[in-house]
């Protein structure tokens, strides 16, 4: 498992709709984390959403730039670091071999 022994970064930004004063138009501008040695790659936020959701990790914001046009607050870009939490690093120790599962090993559901 990848998160065993290293944190990974992950950038987002946003807009706001100054109508209904949400967040809209979220992209991912940067992440450290090799989604190629995922399963399923275009599944990484629902993954990582669930992760945290379980416990196992934890997505600190690090850092906020809020972006303006003018003097209006029209966005954010979020800094974030992704780390297993203590749980997750037991988990991971008791579950996960030293080498990580061989694709035939794993018991996903496709």
């Amino acid at each position: 498992m990848e998160l065993r022994n290293n944190d990974f970064d992950l950038i987002d930004s946003f807009g706001i709709d100054r109508e209904t004063n949400r967040a809209i138009d979220r992209i991912i501008e940067k992440c450290t984390f090799p989604r190629d040695k995922l399963l399923h790659p275009k599944n990484f936020e629902m993954s990582f959403d669930h992760l945290e959701t379980l416990g196992l990790i934890k997505l600190p914001k690090i850092k906020e730039d809020i972006i303006r046009d003018e003097h209006l607050h029209v966005g954010s870009k979020n800094h974030f670091k992704i780390h297993l939490t203590k749980f997750g690093e037991f988990f991971v120790n008791s579950c996960v071999p030293e080498n990580g599962f061989r694709n035939e090993q794993m018991l996903i559901i496709k």
